[in-house]
């Protein structure tokens, strides 16, 4: 997806949010709007039109192809990568050079849900590559699981089995990984920023 010189001149500047989750898509003349993409256009647009903030979002692959001016023009939608793609990570990183003067990315952890272990994996060594281009990283997470029996069954696992302990032992880790790479972590409601505060800081 190629972004015209005007647009570029606008939004990449440093006064501009760079924004990775989903958005909302108008397809056929009605607007597709569903969990993280509905969020995300319901946090940014009241920003961009009460306060005059400017975004650029990168979002899931859709219909559009080409980019997207949203709230009287402060938001640009680019939607660029997929999920369960290989390319996921290398796409978005692709972006956020063209977008070099941006220092301020916000990252939502649905983002790359879709997509598996792999993608799980992968988001630690991503979020450290875009620490390392000298941006300020900021996480919403969506949920915290702090103990794996909690939800064993849903996933075909015993209570209180290695493979629990082992699990609940790896969020630990990965939560804290976060925390050395993270500026600052958003969370929807109280519960979940209690859970989280027993991990970071």
């Amino acid at each position: 997806m190629k972004v015209s010189r005007e647009l570029l001149s606008k939004f990449n500047t440093p006064d501009t949010f760079l924004v990775i989750s989903d958005y909302p898509e108008k397809v056929n003349g009605t607007e597709k709007n569903y969990g993280i993409a509905w969020h995300t256009k319901e946090l940014l647009e009241p920003l961009a039109k009460n306060y005059g903030l400017k975004f650029v979002v990168l979002a899931e692959k859709g219909e559009h192809t080409k980019p997207e001016l949203y709230a009287r023009n402060r938001i640009l939608v680019l939607r660029v990568f997929d999920q369960t793609h290989p390319t996921l990570f290398p796409r978005i990183l692709t972006q956020l050079r063209i977008f070099y003067n941006i220092h301020k990315v916000h990252v939502h952890s649905e983002f790359s849900a879709n997509g598996g272990l792999k993608n799980f994996i992968l988001l630690i060594p991503f979020l450290a590559i875009i620490k390392l281009m000298g941006k300020t990283l900021t996480y919403y997470t969506h949920n915290v699981v702090l103990d794996i029996n909690d939800i064993a069954e849903h996933m075909n696992l015993k209570k209180k089995s290695f493979a629990v302990k082992f699990l609940n032992f790896s969020m630990k880790t990965y939560y804290r990984l976060l925390d050395l790479l993270v500026s600052k972590f958003v969370v929807m409601d109280q519960t979940i920023q209690q859970r989280l505060a027993t991990l970071v800081s």
